[in-house]
């Protein structure tokens, strides 16, 4: 049994006064003539005016179920007229239909009719239809007085398109405003109110029901697999598998394998058949996490999966087939890349159906004391310790953390967070804990890199060693902990590369010990040992200096 959603239109109460169907029968009744099957109609309705020479839409639900048997119309009135509303109008389809589907089962077919009513009604159905249902389950009709005895007066519409949220509803274009737009519950394990965060999970809410490619751009930290999670599991696939894959973190000799697998004897090492992530996926979600560092030797075969749905695995001459949604996420700009020529332009055309931003931590205003209370109660629940014996943040806390810069986003805010939890006394951790425990960025992250010679940057080099040795030394500093990661490898490696240009950097590089990748502008794996060596000897020094003074 499907479902009908029409508005009802003056044609049809103007029918339903006169009581000659067979002259004019108004566009539900036409439909309903002619295509039967429907159990439940659901009639939206905004439009009766007592003054006019109407039927009432009570009446007209009288009169069509004397007409048509076998059919339950029920009556969902409007508060107001949607008349080019369309903003009010789609948010009164969506809020109507989902209440319904709330109490239908699932499995329901759905027929929008788009004849009746007011345009903006028409764009909400249409919108609606595309948003709550599958292709495969919804039909769009569209019905007219016929003109000649051959027309049937009905016909079944198809969308040459899949609707673009960015191209739908960019900034303050159309009526409809992002205020409007529901927030899905699948998104309520990401915390936040600001207005950057609302605006990317009612961007990805409404994406999510359509089954197309999307692009999560944000920087490292900011939620980009929540994001990816959360649009699975409000689509129509949310039964189905979610597989992930770190693209940066799986080495190309073994990306392929992974993605698309591999038979037995494929290659050394390969005693047994393999099945890829492409295949595990099927039906279901593959999160290409880092796409922005695919090789470009793989970038071609995923381009042909995603062109066709085949592709073979490793040492395999038969195809193989598979239907996935693809969600990529990167910190790259791709644009910038594939001007680089480091990522193939026919891919990005192909994944970046719908984009994403998520905005960083610094960009989200008092989210940060939320997120903060939030990950906070999170640390003490999964220790299970007891409501009354965790600790909470005063206010002057929550400003000390809004003032700080996260260049690690949420990821950073959270390691903060454990730190305080552990180390900070008492019942409250104070504005104070949080300047002690939680340490800002060493200077030169924040600030521009201006250095104009090669002498410049060793002395700028060696100040922030001394800076971090004095600031980390006392809490057991060790340098190839994050800190390290985070500050010399930006620091050295990405400030200096852009700000002298490559031929000086790989200079500074050769007489610090460190060698430069000039394709990608940052140090290679012999960074660790050098540095180690060189953060070793100052942490000594330093030692000693401090043990003589202590002797004098």
């Amino acid at each position: 049994m499907r479902t009908l959603f029409s508005w009802i239109g003056r044609h049809d109460l103007a029918a339903a006064k006169q009581n000659q169907p067979d002259i004019e029968p108004g566009p539900v009744l036409r439909l309903l003539r002619h295509v039967t099957g429907f159990g439940s109609i659901h009639l939206l309705n905004d439009i009766f005016d007592p003054r006019r020479d109407e039927a009432t839409p009570a009446e007209f639900v009288e009169w069509l179920q004397s007409l048509v048997e076998g059919i339950r119309p029920f009556i969902h009135p409007a508060s107001a007229s949607m008349k080019n509303n369309y903003g009010a109008a789609y948010q009164f389809t969506l809020d109507t239909i989902r209440n319904i589907n709330r109490s239908e089962p699932d499995e329901t077919d759905a027929g929008f009719l788009l004849s009746p009513g007011w345009p903006s009604g028409q764009v909400g159905m249409i919108l609606v239809a595309q948003q709550l249902f599958r292709p495969d389950r919804v039909k769009l009709y569209n019905t007219w007085p016929p003109r000649m005895p051959s027309e049937t007066g009905w016909e079944e519409i198809r969308l040459p398109f899949a609707l673009s949220i960015d191209r739908l509803f960019p900034d303050s274009r159309v009526r409809i405003g992002l205020a409007e737009l529901p927030i899905d519950d699948a998104f309520a394990t990401i915390h936040g109110e600001s207005d950057a965060i609302k605006r990317a999970k009612q961007l990805a809410t409404r994406v999510a029901p359509f089954d197309v490619s999307v692009v999560l751009h944000g920087e490292s930290g900011t939620g980009k697999d929540l994001f990816a999670r959360a649009i699975h599991a409000c689509s129509p696939r949310k039964g189905q598998n979610f597989v992930a894959i770190n693209c940066a973190a799986v080495p190309e000799s073994l990306l392929e394998s992974e993605l698309f697998g591999h038979v037995k004897g494929a290659f050394t090492g390969a005693t047994t058949a393999k099945v890829g992530l492409l295949k595990e996926a099927d039906q279901g979600t593959l999160f290409l996490d880092e796409i922005g560092d695919m090789p470009l030797s793989l970038q071609v075969k995923l381009l042909r999966f995603l062109q066709d749905g085949t592709f073979r695995a490793v040492g395999d001459l038969n195809e193989q087939d598979a239907d996935v949604r693809v969600i990529a996420a990167t910190h790259r700009d791709l644009d910038a890349t594939v001007r680089a020529g480091r990522f193939r332009g026919d891919l990005l055309y192909r994944i970046d159906q719908v984009r994403v931003t998520l905005p960083s931590l610094r960009e989200r205003g008092n989210d940060i004391g939320q997120l903060a209370d939030s990950l906070l109660k999170r640390f003490f629940d999964r220790h299970r310790i007891k409501t009354v014996d965790q600790k909470q943040f005063d206010d002057d806390a929550r400003s000390a953390l809004n003032r700080l810069p996260w260049p690690g986003n949420v990821r950073e805010l959270e390691n903060a967070v454990v730190r305080l939890a552990i180390f900070v006394d008492g019942p409250t951790i104070t504005g104070d804990d949080v300047a002690f425990w939680v340490r800002p960025p060493v200077r030169s992250l924040v600030q521009p890199l201006r250095q104009s010679s090669l002498d410049e940057l060793l002395t700028h080099a060696a100040a922030v060693m001394d800076e971090l040795i004095e600031r980390f030394d006392s809490h057991e500093f060790r340098p190839e902990g994050s800190y390290f990661d985070g500050v010399i490898e930006p620091l050295i490696a990405g400030r200096a590369y852009y700000s002298l240009g490559q031929e000086n950097a790989a200079r500074a590089g050769k007489l610090l010990g460190y060698k430069f990748d000039a394709s990608r502008g940052k140090a290679d794996a012999r960074r660790l040992a050098v540095y180690t060596e060189l953060f070793q000897k100052r942490i000594d020094e330093n030692r000693v200096t401090q043990l003589r003074g202590g002797e004098e």
